[in-house]
């Protein structure tokens, strides 16, 4: 029988030849290069200095903080908490968790245990005043005012040299806010004496437009409680001053007429203290309080009127 496929068989074997021949020119077939050989074979990985136990911790801790980030993000903060918690065990100086951990312990109202956390906090981080700012927000929530000024000032300590930015203005007010709630009227008006200079000069200290309304207060108050402080820690002519303001800002008739009489006792000048008196309860206000009428007393007796 003849071969039904005679070129077929030819072309299947030329290419078993080729193939056998590794490298035989069929057809103007080139040679098959042959395999690379590397010149130098990478060697196991060994790190230059071997793993302590400390950076062992350090990795440990790193972990529990990547996975309590990730709980915190997802909306479980119990969950956060309790990894945030397990890196502390590790890492017990890190202000990174202890920071986490204050955050999202108060977000549990776990005030306690935010505030403990807190307190230590500022022990291993004295020298980061964001932080300290940020757990004497807590610290002052919970009425905790002397350790919540107290973290305050070594903040303000730290920012030295930035005092004329917005920053350090707003730390000084916060500074002030609290010791006038304690009644350390002298250490509140010092903290204040730098309020009032920067919010009479605004433009040295970046403050403008919105900032600046918000330093002041809703109709000025701020400037009230400044020339409160400084009336009360018998400082008469910055709280003369503080005082015009506040009225600059927002026009109150009566009660600048109490101011008045306030002052006005202060220097002595009892009659006009007690005719610009006369005029706040003319007006019928009772924003003064209880205090408007123990003035009232006292200017009576002064001025032999009672």
């Amino acid at each position: 029988m003849k071969n039904r496929y005679p070129r077929v068989a030819s072309v299947a074997a030329s290419l078993c030849f080729a193939w056998a021949g590794y490298g035989s020119t069929v057809y103007g077939a080139k040679p098959l290069p042959s395999a690379i050989e590397l010149d130098d074979r990478p060697e196991p990985f060994v790190p230059r200095k071997a793993e302590t136990e400390a950076d062992q911790y350090k990795r440990q801790a790193l972990s529990y903080y990547g996975a309590g980030m990730m709980y915190e993000q997802q909306g479980n903060r119990e969950e956060a908490l309790k990894h945030y918690q397990r890196a502390l065990r590790f890492d017990p100086d890190s202000t990174a968790v202890l920071g986490q951990i204050v955050e999202v312990a108060w977000s549990l109202e776990r005030h306690q245990e935010a505030i403990r956390y807190a307190l230590k906090a500022a022990e291993v981080g004295p020298a980061n005043p964001e932080l300290l700012e940020r757990l004497a927000a807590f610290l002052a929530e919970d009425e905790k005012l002397e350790q919540a000024t107290e973290l305050y000032e070594k903040a303000a300590t730290l920012n030295q040299g930035k005092e004329k930015t917005v920053g350090f203005v707003r730390l000084k007010l916060m500074i002030g806010q609290l010791y006038a709630r304690q009644k350390k009227f002298e250490k509140a008006s010092d903290a204040f004496a730098l309020v009032l200079q920067a919010l009479q000069k605004p433009e040295d200290y970046g403050i403008r437009g919105r900032t600046k309304t918000q330093l002041e207060g809703e109709k000025g108050r701020t400037y009230l409680l400044i020339g409160e402080t400084f009336l009360r820690a018998e400082r008469i002519e910055p709280a003369t001053a503080a005082f015009e303001k506040a009225f600059k800002v927002a026009a109150d008739p009566a009660l600048e007429s109490y101011y008045h009489a306030r002052l006005a006792e202060k220097n002595k000048r009892n009659d006009e203290a007690l005719a610009k008196l006369e005029a706040y309860f003319t007006a019928e206000a009772d924003e003064a309080g209880v205090e408007a009428y123990e003035l009232y007393d006292r200017l009576l007796k002064a001025t032999g009127k009672s």
